[in-house]
């Protein structure tokens, strides 16, 4: 619409009044330079007929012939003529006589009091000095100087409202293309987002908003999909623990009490315990990724923390006969948030241990260098290179089978959340059918004493 509504800001509305009042500007600019030649070129020709009719009527009185001069100054005359003594002349007109050569100009009144321009002309008549004085009426000059003011004022005001209309039709048409464009939007629906917005022939200068659009609806439809992915997968992994707490209890109540009670009991805590786990690591990833809950970072002894963290692994891993073994330097200080780093060491090596062969090395490294990194390794003869894009994706599992081996499946997950809030990287090599998780790299802390 032509002008806002409800006080919401108008483009075609800002549009026309930066451009009219630009119009304005440069049109009053251009009246006044126009008005100023114009009075300038017609009071030169209205001079100069003067001067013309002055010396005609010079050469008259210089020869003796005052009396065929045009006798005027009647009231209703359109012109004076007069000679004049150099005192008569002093004591109508102050200040100094014109001079011969030297004609001067000026602006009077006639005897009616009609606006007139005058000429004084200085001039020698039987030896003495006489001024001869010429006032002609301006009132054709006005009239013609008025005339040309309407014209430019109607010229101005005509270029104006023709200019606001060419400009509200091409704004109008130019917005036709986002019109159509928003129609479109409002047809999808946000249910079905589509893989990308529908073809649309706009403006060059709308062609970024259209981008920028596609690439949002792009996000959204990804995080859309991800999310019902997230919640089949959430309803899934509770199903089968729910399952198995349903069949324990029923189990429970059919046999005699003092035989079922005891294993029902602890089938059920199994799975409630599962239930804890992947309901926790849900909140946390949820804390995370929306930026609720920031590190908090300090100075920390990673090699201290990393060889923690491998002995609890290391307990674990008795069960499996699998061996944790560590290399690190006997300090590695950095900062970083002690507590989110041991986190994604115990899910990185609680992960490894429990997908290794059994009887076999789980390795962690500590590099301390400029730039700290950590690497874990063990072997997943199980993997494929093309399952390293699946690594960290919740409840992702190789097999099937593995749904009931007691883990939530975001532990990973989890991880590269958390490598991702600390500013690091959390990545995935597999060679030889050993996997190899890279992390880092941390800034060391030199001590500067």
């Amino acid at each position: 619409m032509w002008w806002s509504e409800r006080g919401r800001h108008s483009l075609l509305q800002h549009l026309l009044l930066v451009q009219m009042g630009g119009l304005l500007l440069l049109f009053t600019a251009l009246f006044f330079v126009l008005d100023g030649t114009i009075d300038r070129e017609l009071y030169r020709r209205l001079d100069s007929e003067l001067l013309d009719r002055a010396r005609s009527y010079a050469v008259l009185v210089a020869v003796g012939h005052e009396a065929d001069l045009p006798r005027a100054g009647a009231p209703g005359a359109s012109f004076d003529l007069r000679v004049l003594t150099p005192a008569a002349w002093a004591a109508r007109h102050p200040g100094a006589a014109p001079r011969i050569g030297q004609p001067r100009y000026f602006d009077t009144v006639l005897a009616d009091g009609a606006p007139a321009r005058a000429l004084a002309l200085a001039l020698t008549a039987a030896g003495q000095p006489r001024v001869l004085l010429l006032a002609e009426s301006r009132e054709r000059t006005d009239r013609l100087e008025r005339q040309l003011h309407y014209t430019l004022l109607g010229g101005i005001v005509l270029a104006l409202a023709l200019a606001a209309a060419l400009a509200t039709l091409s704004l109008r048409r130019g917005l036709r293309p986002l019109a159509r464009f928003s129609s479109a939007l409002r047809r999808i629906d946000p249910e079905h987002l589509p893989a990308s917005l529908p073809p649309q022939e706009l403006p060059q200068e709308l062609q970024p908003l259209r981008d920028a659009l596609d690439a949002t609806l792009q996000r959204h439809a990804t995080t859309l999909a991800r999310e019902r992915l997230l919640l089949r997968e959430v309803a899934h992994e509770l199903r089968t623990p729910l399952a198995e707490m349903r069949s324990e209890v029923e189990l429970a109540l059919r046999a005699p009490r003092a035989q079922g009670d005891h294993a029902a009991l602890s089938a059920s805590l199994a799975g409630i315990a599962r239930l804890q786990r992947i309901t926790d690591s849900l909140l946390l990833l949820a804390r995370y990724e929306s930026g609720q809950a920031q590190p908090l970072l300090e100075p920390l002894d990673l090699a201290a923390l990393l060889r923690a963290a491998c002995a609890r692994a290391a307990a674990q891993g008795v069960a499996r006969a699998i061996e944790v073994q560590v290399q690190a330097e006997d300090e590695c200080w950095i900062s970083s948030d002690p507590v989110l780093l041991e986190r994604i060491l115990d899910n990185l090596l609680h992960n490894a241990v429990s997908h290794a062969p059994a009887a076999s090395r789980v390795h962690a490294h500590c590099a301390c260098t400029d730039a700290v990194r950590i690497e874990i390794s063990n072997a997943a003869p199980a993997l494929d290179p093309a399952d390293l894009a699946q690594l960290g994706r919740r409840f992702w599992r190789k097999r099937a089978t593995q749904a009931g081996d007691g883990h939530a499946g975001l532990g990973l997950a989890l991880a590269q959340t958390l490598a991702a809030v600390l500013h690091t990287q959390l990545r995935f090599t597999l060679h030889d059918g050993i996997l190899h998780a890279h992390l880092g790299p941390f800034a060391a802390l030199r001590d500067t004493a």
